[in-house]
């Protein structure tokens, strides 16, 4: 590792390498020529990192991360420079009914790697995966800045906000090189949750179904690409390595406002040329009318910002969908069982 080309030859831990955020980390983190740790809590055929084959260049260490003994073996024995934390994430209804699993996983697996790292005494840069959903759903004025105060109550928002304000512990107070994102929502080719609004949407655009948007569905959101959120996240541990004032700070990474639920879905009835119009379902959720993100601080201390605009990114996200569903053809249909309802994929 040097100064000019941090990640060639640099360890790297990443933690969830197979969930969608981790996997295009992995993928990022390799074309860098770095040494890649992925822990896994266990093998997910259906994953990039299986499915392009990162499995067979990275090393992989299989375990829960918060059980404390795997965890800090890990980090022990491989001594890494980098560490990126992304493992766990649930859709809010399964949070709701497991939360001590949202707790263990998020919280507690951040307590104890970075207090191992302390213990260490090794400038392990390190890189924490919070969200969005940490500043909570009380409505408040946009676009919400960093120093916002985090006001969570669902138990998913109240995990986000923890393992960040734990993160934001280490790095201030320890001095640590700790950084902390809060992404939009994101989207991208591999996102294999169907229970998620944009690939629920694709897929039944695709499907030549009319896309059923909740209550819940119909607010605006902050979205990211999730191959830009990958890059935000290398380009704020190289900014780390070289400027302790960042350390335990949190950034907001996005495309900066909000898109409108109906909105989407017209621009992805526009990309694929079909002929139908959503309808909203009377379901309730609670969830925030509006969630934009202010990215100020990103693109004045980390020099960040996405480099490609919303619209091309769902265009390319579309066509990857169109490939890929279109190659699960079952009798005509263009989606067949394998392609349908997945478990739950880290935002």
């Amino acid at each position: 590792m040097n100064g000019s080309q941090p990640w060639v030859g640099a360890t790297v831990v990443v933690t969830g390498a197979t969930g969608f955020l981790g996997g295009w980390l992995v993928r990022a983190l390799l074309a860098r020529d770095a040494r890649v740790i992925a822990v896994i809590r266990s093998p997910k055929p259906r994953s990039q990192f299986y499915l392009e084959g990162l499995d067979r260049r990275a090393e992989i260490e299989t375990g829960s991360v918060y059980v404390h003994g795997f965890i800090r073996d890990v980090i022990q024995r491989h001594q890494p420079d980098f560490f990126f934390h992304t493992a766990y994430g649930a859709d809010l209804d399964r949070v709701f009914i497991e939360p001590l699993e949202c707790f263990r996983s998020s919280v507690e697996s951040t307590w104890l790697a970075l207090d191992t790292i302390r213990r260490l005494g090794r400038s392990c840069v390190s890189v924490i995966s919070s969200s969005d959903n940490a500043y909570g759903s009380e409505p408040q004025a946009m676009p919400y800045e960093e120093d916002r105060p985090l006001t969570p109550r669902h138990p998913y928002e109240v995990c986000k906000a923890s393992l960040d304000l734990a993160a934001q512990t280490y790095g201030k107070t320890y001095k640590l090189p700790i950084g902390i994102t809060r992404c939009g929502s994101f989207f991208g080719p591999y996102d294999f949750n169907f229970k998620r609004l944009v690939p629920r949407i694709i897929r039944s655009v695709l499907q030549g179904e009319t896309p059923a948007l909740s209550a819940g569905d119909y607010f605006a959101r902050d979205y990211l690409y999730v191959e830009e959120a990958a890059e935000a996240q290398l380009s704020l541990a190289e900014h780390l390595r070289r400027d302790d004032s960042l350390y335990g700070e949190a950034f907001n990474l996005s495309y900066g406002h909000a898109i409108d639920a109906m909105d989407l879905v017209k621009h992805v009835v526009a990309i694929t040329g079909a002929k139908i119009e959503p309808i909203i379902a009377d379901t309730e959720h609670a969830e925030t009318r509006r969630l934009e993100l202010s990215i100020e601080k990103a693109r004045r201390l980390i020099d960040w910002a996405p480099r490609v605009a919303f619209e091309e990114r769902l265009e390319q996200t579309v066509r990857w969908y169109m490939s890929y569903l279109g190659h699960q053809t079952d009798r005509g249909s263009p989606v067949t069982e394998h392609a349908r309802g997945e478990g739950a994929v880290a935002k």
